[in-house]
């Protein structure tokens, strides 16, 4: 039997067939749960192999920076979830100091102090300039209570629950992981309240 044909860049024969491989970031690997993301080709010919591969690495690459955005919201996330503690604290009469302002009213000095939800909404507005609407919004959403991130109280669990494995844990951290890339597939927010 001959042996097969030398493959480029990104392509590697997978019995005889031939399939696009990209290598998974290290910081992702949790995420995938792999260290390369395979597609097998419909062609056996290796000239052929590189002109369709090209789609294939750019789909495969956005997968990866679908990802990557994602790091981003969960640190947004997990940044709303600490104002949210704030807004329930203020809810519940305790005093949180965020600033205030010094106004003449009848040639009097009056402090006005600023509540957390006056902070947030600025705090809303630089999130919609850097990150979108969307962003800024769900922010809000989550900071208010409205809404919860699937991933944002899995930390607090796993602290209550501590006879866990590790391995156990990443299982966890891995299944959700597939959740919400099932929610992106479907477009459907990453919310526990969005899942039946």
């Amino acid at each position: 039997m001959p042996s097969p044909k030398k493959l480029g860049k990104h392509l590697e024969w997978h019995g005889n067939r031939i399939r696009v491989v990209v290598r998974v970031p290290p910081s992702m690997l949790t995420k995938f749960g792999k260290g390369k993301l395979k597609e097998t080709l419909n062609t056996t010919d290796p000239l052929e192999a590189e002109r369709e591969k090209v789609d294939v690495i750019k789909r495969l690459r956005a997968l990866l920076n679908g990802t990557r955005s994602t790091t981003v919201r969960a640190n947004l996330s997990a940044e709303a979830m600490e104002w949210r503690e704030l807004v329930e604290r203020e809810d519940a009469g305790e005093e949180v100091v965020t600033g205030s302002e010094v106004l003449i009213h009848e040639g009097e000095e009056v402090v006005v102090p600023y509540s957390i939800r006056d902070v947030l909404a600025d705090h809303v507005d630089r999130i919609e300039h850097k990150h979108g609407h969307d962003a800024g919004q769900s922010f809000a959403a989550v900071a208010l209570g409205e809404q919860t991130p699937l991933i944002a109280l899995v930390d607090r669990w796993f602290e209550e629950r501590s006879e866990m494995s590790i391995g156990y844990r990443e299982d966890i951290k891995r299944a959700l992981g597939l959740l919400e890339a099932w929610c992106d597939e479907k477009r459907v927010r990453k919310t526990v309240e969005a899942i039946t």
